[in-house]
């Protein structure tokens, strides 16, 4: 089982890219690169040279732009791990780009020392093209059927030019575009991702991550024109642009089969829709999770042209009955980027197996089809992702390649001792080798099991200070014996109401009073409290408390005033009132 870790120049894609398997994958009918017998292999590395001839490594061309030159079509082009930077045009407002205007297989992912494309490991040799956020900066222009395969594109920036395709501008031809990941491309028209013109084509985009590009007054993510791709087992996320965020039909018929589109947004007066916008199109969309993109001011997550071209899909809009359903997906971590599924998710073993006939893998590899509920007969995920489950711990089983390098872990245990079973970690989105899953100073397991926080942000969803000041009032709650206090009204509430509970004030997010006068505090009053550290106030006097002094001895608290402060609450910098006696 293999894994992969993609890191984009500007956009952390850690967690998403990790399970992003690069399969060399036969799919028959969808894989149209051409091939020749005796096809030549051009090289390519950042050590090179573009006058050498690029017949091997030690003779490798610096571009892919010259080895493109010097190869003839059904030739492949193996590319060395590293960063290609693309500059400026020299004389605006021309376009500087990599032309693709032979039908060639361009590759990614090798270390240069090759001698066989099954050698490749895109994993670890991490390959990218980058427009560097250029003026009229495009990374890719196909004008021929080529293959673009294990490749990271970014900061294309078509600020001028109307086809757009910051990323990839496919030009009049079907080409193959493979366990890339398109990210953070500007295209002002088209697309800024991946923009269609000119003749009707077709072409695939397949395990391929698109995500955070931004489209001028078009769209995000992908824009069709008239050409009709298939987009399979791909991922659509965090795109946005004035009329669609994630996928624009145009005029043609695109078939959009087990993918997910999360998160994207329109953002202008004429908004489309936010995920998937086929007004004027044809086609089909199958086994696809269509979920939290943004829809302001009513605006759709998916436009279509006839909801009966859309099927055993999961999609957070009315309107789609049959085989579609409406239920919250249930990824691992979503704002983390890790869209696999969990146990349990409504989307497995809901798809139709007849669209994917010649796809026998998933976004990351894993085999399609698996019987994920474990009631026969097996039916394909909806979605970009497969849940496999091989040894029924209710992990996914690239989630336990990821982080333990293998299956042997059942579920039960507590890998670095946060307090969260492993299987708890998968349920949670967390890292089980990290205790401090978003590095807030809190365990994930304390987290979950006791201050009712996200793990995975340090300031939850909602709440009204940060997590670290929540738990730091919950411990002076749960030391002092807060359950006998005199008063203790909406003390534990849920995230949000920090600021309702009694005798706590707060001040720009952070909790900055606390008055318990004359209360029954009976108790310690923890080392957390100086978590506080907008705390200008700490009001207990009347109580029966003791705190834990600098020599961690507990000590009875009085009213000793800044002294008291500077022994034992160091850390509280903006404390200028103290009355903790008795």
């Amino acid at each position: 089982m293999k894994k992969n870790i993609i890191k984009s120049s500007k956009f952390d894609f850690l967690c998403i890219v990790k399970w992003i398997s690069f399969p060399l994958i036969f799919l028959g009918l969808f894989l149209l690169a051409s091939t020749h017998a005796h096809s030549a292999v051009r090289y390519v590395s950042p050590d090179g040279l573009d006058i050498n001839d690029g017949t091997s490594w030690s003779n490798a061309l610096a571009t892919i732009q010259a080895a493109i030159g010097t190869a003839i079509p059904g030739d492949e082009i193996w590319v060395e791990q590293g960063t290609y930077d693309l500059d400026e045009a020299q004389t605006p407002p021309e376009v500087s780009e990599i032309d693709v205007y032979k039908s060639v297989e361009i590759l990614g992912g090798f270390n240069g020392t090759e001698t066989g494309k099954d050698q490749r490991d895109p994993e670890n040799n991490i390959t990218t093209v980058d427009g560097q956020d250029g003026f009229n900066v495009r990374c890719f222009h196909f004008t021929q059927d080529a293959t673009l395969d294990g490749f990271t594109i970014t900061r294309g920036n078509i600020a001028q030019q109307e086809d757009g395709g910051g990323g990839i501008l496919i030009d009049s031809c079907s080409p193959t575009i493979r366990n890339c990941v398109i990210t953070d491309n500007y295209g002002l028209y088209g697309a800024g991702g991946i923009a269609f013109i000119g003749t009707p084509g077709t072409g695939v985009i397949i395990n391929t991550l698109i995500s955070d590009n931004l489209g001028g007054f078009t769209t995000g993510g992908i824009g069709c024109g008239s050409s009709s791709p298939s987009i399979i087992n791909s991922i659509v996320i965090r795109n946005s642009g004035e009329e669609v965020g994630g996928i624009n039909c145009g005029t043609g018929s695109p078939d959009i089969i087990n993918s997910t589109i999360y998160g994207n947004a329109c953002s202008y007066n004429w908004r489309i829709a936010s995920g998937i916008a086929c007004e004027n199109a044809n086609g089909t969309i199958v086994n696809t999770i269509v979920w939290g993109n943004r829809n302001d001011e009513g605006v759709d997550q998916i436009s279509p042209v006839s909801p009966s071209a859309i099927t055993y899909c999961d999609i957070d809009q009315i309107g789609f009955a049959g085989t579609n359903i409406r239920s919250e997906p249930l990824f691992v971590n979503p704002a983390g980027g890790d869209f696999r599924l969990l146990v349990g998710s409504p989307c497995i073993d809901m798809g139709d197996n007849t669209a994917v006939a010649d796809i026998t893998t998933d976004f990351e590899g894993e085999t399609r089809i698996f019987d994920g509920d474990y009631t026969a007969p097996a039916y394909v995920d909806m979605g970009a992702d497969e849940y496999v489950d091989t040894d029924g711990d209710q992990m996914a089983d690239s989630w336990e390649f990821d982080h333990f390098g293998d299956l042997s872990r059942d579920g039960t245990g507590d890998f670095d001792t946060d307090g969260l079973t492993d299987l708890d970690e998968f349920l949670n989105g967390t890292d089980p080798n990290n205790p401090d899953t978003d590095g807030d100073g809190l365990s994930d397991g304390d987290e979950v099991n006791t201050y009712g926080t996200d793990p995975l942000n340090p300031e939850t969803a909602g709440a009204a200070i940060p997590d670290v000041e929540r738990a730091a009032l919950i411990d002076l709650y749960n030391s002092t014996d807060g359950s006998n206090w005199t008063v203790n009204t909406n003390w534990l509430g849920a995230v949000g109401t920090e600021c309702t509970w009694y005798g706590v004030t707060c001040a720009g997010n952070h909790v900055n009073r606390i008055d318990n006068n004359n209360n029954n505090l009976i108790g310690t009053i923890p080392a957390s409290i100086e978590n506080l550290s907008n705390l200008t106030s700490l009001s207990l006097s009347g109580n029966q408390l003791s705190i834990i002094h600098h020599d961690n001895r507990p000590r009875l608290a009085r009213v000793i005033g800044g002294g008291f402060r500077k022994g034992c609450f160091q850390r509280l910098v903006q404390l200028v009132a103290i009355d903790t006696g008795r």
